[in-house]
């Protein structure tokens, strides 16, 4: 009884490559390959929750005073070495001009 039914016409028939319904070249999907991949939804999150987390210690330093506050002593450093080598080159100029 089944045997006079037509098979379903899956067989043969080719999937399109891309959404749209046309196919897709090598170099399109060399440079589109989210398009033809499965998504991963544990690589998105993990990827959000790096991104944000990034973006939100960015916004902290930037609006917050202790950001500054490290930034402006290591500057205070910087300028007390850079004192400290201007003294000793001209204790050494001294020292050279006495010498002569």
């Amino acid at each position: 009884f089944f045997s006079s039914f037509p098979e379903p016409m899956t067989k043969n028939v080719q999937k399109p490559d891309t959404l749209w319904g046309g196919r897709a070249t090598t170099a399109f999907k060399v440079f589109n390959w989210e398009l033809f991949v499965k998504p991963r939804r544990w690589l998105m999150v993990s990827g959000f929750i790096i991104m944000a987390g990034c973006t939100g210690r960015i916004l902290y330093e930037l609006y917050s005073d202790q950001g500054d506050h490290q930034r402006i002593q290591r500057n205070k450093r910087v300028l007390q070495l850079a004192e400290e080598i201007k003294q000793k080159d001209a204790m050494r100029e001294r020292q050279e001009q006495s010498e002569q």
